[in-house]
Order: structure tokens, then C-alpha cells, then sequence
């Protein structure tokens, strides 16, 4: 999972013009953290438990489903269910990603805001 994580990082430097190595460089080494959830199922929906709407923090997350799935993304303002697929690893870009782009193209399309952003090469 390192080394897919670090390609990924590679990748989305590249995306954004950026040297391939940018964003590892920024956040130093690759910081991996497993959290395995559980839910047994429930046959009323509305009454099943779940993590609260939240947003990932670091750059990425990837996460890898079971067959009954349980991931919702907003849309419109409206929570849908993403299906699970199969032998597949979701890649969902997290915060720090985001705050990357904004200082990457926003601060360049709009010239009457000032960003500042200190990253210290500690832990994500």
C-alpha cells in the first residue's frame, strides 16, 4: 500500500504541473494508518450505523470495501450510496489535497486573495 501511495502522490503532483516528487517532499515520509470498520448488517436502512459525514484529513485515503459497501458521497446536496466494486481500491483525495490545488491554480485566477500556508515537514 506504500508504494501504491506514493505513485498516487506522484501522480496527482503531476496532475497539477507540479514536480513529480512535490507533494512527497512537502508532507516527508508516507504516514499509513489502518482502520478496519465493522457493521453487521441491519434490515431497516434508516436504522443502520455508520460513521458521521466527515471529510478525510492528509492527502489521500484509500480504501478497500467489502462486498455490502456502506461509502456515501455527497452530490447535489444529497448523501447517495457508492456502489462496491470488487477487487478495487477507492482513492479519495482528502484535505491537504485540496488546500494543494487551491494554492496551485486559485491563488493564480484570482489576484485579490492572499493565501498563506505553512507546511513544516512534520507529521500528516
Amino acid at each position: 500500500m506504500k508504494v501504491l501511495a506514493q505513485r498516487l502522490l506522484s501522480m496527482i503532483s503531476e496532475s497539477l504541473n507540479l514536480p513529480h516528487s512535490y507533494i512527497e517532499d512537502a508532507v516527508g515520509e508516507v504516514y499509513q494508518n489502518i482502520t478496519i470498520r465493522y457493521y453487521s448488517p441491519c434490515p431497516q436502512l434508516e436504522l443502520a450505523l455508520g460513521l458521521q459525514s466527515h471529510s478525510d484529513m492528509g492527502v489521500i485515503s484509500l480504501l478497500i470495501q467489502d462486498d455490502v459497501g456502506g461509502l456515501e458521497v455527497l452530490k447535489d446536496g444529497e448523501w447517495i450510496l457508492a456502489k462496491p466494486l470488487s477487487d478495487t481500491i477507492i482513492v479519495i483525495l482528502a484535505d491537504q489535497t485540496e488546500v494543494l490545488y487551491v494554492l496551485c491554480f486559485h491563488i493564480y485566477t484570482c489576484s485579490y486573495i492572499i493565501l498563506g500556508f505553512t507546511w513544516d515537514n512534520c507529521d500528516v
